[in-house]
């Protein structure tokens, strides 16, 4: 009946139903595990985003391989909060699988854009650089603003890398180019990608750059 109610059509019942069967960690039903389970992954199967959502993140945490088991369709999911901790899961229980899928998910062009965002995201939170580099070379290329815009967040925040900077200054939207030009910025840039800063040590040379700069303006001015 629990199932039946947290998958049908009445967002409140259903949402209700989960609070009070499921997320509560005390389970004052007695239900167990399993059958926590087993109600949680019926409300994956709800109208409402805001029920699937709720059931997806006892699910992570609790049986996040019934996650997998549905792993395409909540890949899919409409809501981004669904897919997002669906690729979470799927991270955490089989990361090389994962990454495959999620560059699979990215590069194929038929794909609707918010998924492939979302892959895209999930990508650049557990995968390490090295393993990445041309994939976000390409996506900071790509014709669409928001994705491009993504793979430009990622490089900025966790994945600087000359070959992504570089392709970052190509890319078709001002704001994804200003942030390639940053990182590579010879004298505030970052090391990491390519560029430099004052008093990097990798750079020893700067001060110098710096002082001739500040000489050349003088005399400019």
């Amino acid at each position: 009946m629990a199932a039946t109610i947290v998958g049908g059509p009445d967002a409140h019942a259903g949402e209700t139903t989960l609070f009070l069967l499921v997320v509560d960690p005390l389970d004052p039903y007695e239900l167990g595990d399993d059958a926590r389970g087993s109600v949680a992954a019926a409300g994956l199967r709800s109208p409402d985003a805001a029920v699937r959502g709720l059931a997806a993140e006892f699910l992570a945490t609790h049986a996040p391989e019934r996650l997998l088991a549905d792993f395409d369709a909540l890949i899919g999911d409409e809501h981004e909060r669904v897919r997002g901790i669906t690729w979470e899961a799927a991270f955490a229980l089989a990361p090389q699988d994962a990454a495959t899928r999620a560059e699979a998910l990215l590069l194929t062009g038929g794909a609707a854009l918010p998924l492939r965002r979302s892959a895209l995201a999930a990508l650049g939170a557990h995968a390490p650089t090295t393993a990445i580099v041309e994939v976000l070379a390409w996506a900071v290329q790509q014709p669409d603003a928001a994705l491009s815009g993504d793979a430009a967040d990622l490089l900025y925040a966790l994945h600087r890398h000359p070959v992504i900077a570089q392709a970052a200054l190509s890319s078709p939207h001002t704001r994804v180019r200003e942030i390639g030009e940053r990182l590579l910025d010879p004298l505030r840039g970052s090391p990491a990608a390519g560029g430099s800063r004052p008093g990097d040590p990798t750079r020893v040379n700067d001060i110098f750059e710096e002082l001739l700069r500040q000489v050349e303006e003088r005399g400019s001015g």
